[in-house]
């Protein structure tokens, strides 16, 4: 296995959990002041990482960049509004994935700008704060497909409520071929993932770094 290979892969871990941690949290903790203490119950109000990863999705992101966090268990029972407020978890957790990018890309400018020399230290850590601001965009990204399991789905379904049980039944029976489809390599080696995920993905992280780096470099 290629030595550059592994430690990309290595690097981008505390990017996935910086990622999964604060999504579970956030879609928790909005869930909770809604009037649904599900999430509470389940343990997952905490940012502690181990109460929101997926072992799958887990090891999906770390090797295709395709992967997911534990569901948020919620009741909507408990909601007011059952769609209009379970649309909020939804776009909460996404809004959140967006601002860590962001915040990430200003982390990186200020990091190269306050930080002297070149040693393998600093290019370790400049490479863990990168991957943070590049997985974060690329997952809001991903989150973003209308897939059951991903905030996309659900979106979709508060949007059309009661009328969304025709969509809801062709993407269930279809969930594993959309997946395959999509993660399987066809151009050069490369997936329609990496192409709907992937290049969206880059574009908003390097307008955040234009972003940054007028602003502080």
């Amino acid at each position: 296995m290629n030595n550059n290979y592994l430690l990309g892969r290595i690097l981008v871990i505390p990017a996935i959990l910086v990622a999964f941690t604060f999504k579970g949290y956030i879609q928790s903790k909005i869930a909770i002041k809604l009037g649904d203490d599900t999430p509470k119950e389940y343990g997952r109000n905490t940012l502690n990482p181990l109460k929101h990863i997926s072992v799958f999705g887990f090891i999906f992101m770390l090797i295709i960049g395709f992967g997911w966090i534990k569901p948020v268990e919620i009741n909507k029972s408990n909601f007011k509004n059952l769609y209009k407020d379970d649309l909020k978890i939804r776009l909460g957790g996404l809004l959140t994935t967006l601002t860590i990018g962001f915040i990430a890309t200003i982390a990186l400018a200020l990091y190269v700008k306050f930080i002297p020399g070149n040693s393998d230290i600093k290019y370790i850590i400049y490479l863990i704060i990168q991957q943070t601001a590049i997985v974060n965009c690329s997952w809001f990204i991903l989150n973003l497909l209308p897939i059951p399991g991903f905030d996309g789905f659900s979106i979709i379904v508060d949007i059309l409520g009661g009328k969304s049980k025709r969509f809801q039944t062709i993407m269930y029976k279809n969930n594993m071929l959309i997946f395959i489809i999509l993660v399987l390599p066809i151009i050069g080696g490369f997936s329609i993932l990496d192409f709907v995920v992937g290049v969206p993905g880059q574009y908003i992280y390097n307008i955040f770094a234009a972003m940054a780096t007028y602003l502080f470099l």
